[in-house]
């Protein structure tokens, strides 16, 4: 009888052991679900997997757009803008281009999605505001914050980022087919392909 019972505890072991390995394997099969792309988390992202996960995206049905609050009131921008620099401390003033002053107070929302980017994205991400800094900008161009985004298997790229551009990676990287707008609504994440190629510096033919 003892005998019986130890061959039933193995065999019920067994079986759970074979069920749990089959549930893994199946999970593990595409990292990439119909309802929508699943990000897979690594110790960091290469082009072949953002490749991946473009693919996919572009594979996928285009959603409806969702129409945003269109009651929003614009908030005039103060007449003077100063900069600090989170580098070097040096303060910057802004005070004789309206443009460039929407830009500087712009930072603090470009800051906050850089921060949520950063969360969902496995990539070494690097936001750089130095050509607003009259310390550390070179003054030859308008100031704008400069997305660097460095792969486990390619040199680092930068480009000009805003924060409509900050949004749509979100979506991206989030697993989501469509992303948040600036007015709460919701735009396909699929035309904005060659936006998000650009973005992370990646040509269709590589």
């Amino acid at each position: 009888m003892p005998g019986v019972l130890i061959g039933l505890i193995l065999l019920l072991t067994a079986s759970i052991f074979a069920a749990v390995r089959s549930r893994a394997a199946d999970s593990s099969t595409d990292p990439f679900s119909e309802k929508g792309i699943t990000v897979r988390k690594m110790l960091g992202m290469s082009r072949d997997d953002v490749e991946t996960m473009l693919e996919s995206v572009d594979r996928k049905e285009l959603p409806e757009p969702v129409m945003g609050a269109m009651c929003y009131e614009p908030v005039a921008a103060p007449s003077v803008s100063e900069y600090i620099c989170p580098v070097c401390g040096e303060r910057t003033l802004y005070d004789d281009d309206y443009s460039t002053i929407l830009r500087v107070e712009d930072l603090f929302m470009t800051r906050a999605l850089f921060d949520s980017l950063q969360v969902v994205a496995d990539l070494d991400l690097m936001l750089d505001e130095t050509s607003f800094c009259s310390n550390c900008g070179s003054g030859d161009a308008e100031p704008s914050p400069v997305l660097i985004v460095d792969f486990t298997d390619a040199e680092p790229c930068s480009s000009m980022v805003s924060n409509d551009d900050l949004r749509l990676l979100i979506g991206f990287f989030s697993g989501e087919t469509s992303y948040t707008t600036a007015n709460d609504g919701s735009l396909p994440v699929k035309p904005e392909l060659d936006r998000i190629r650009m973005l992370l510096g990646i040509s269709e033919d590589e």
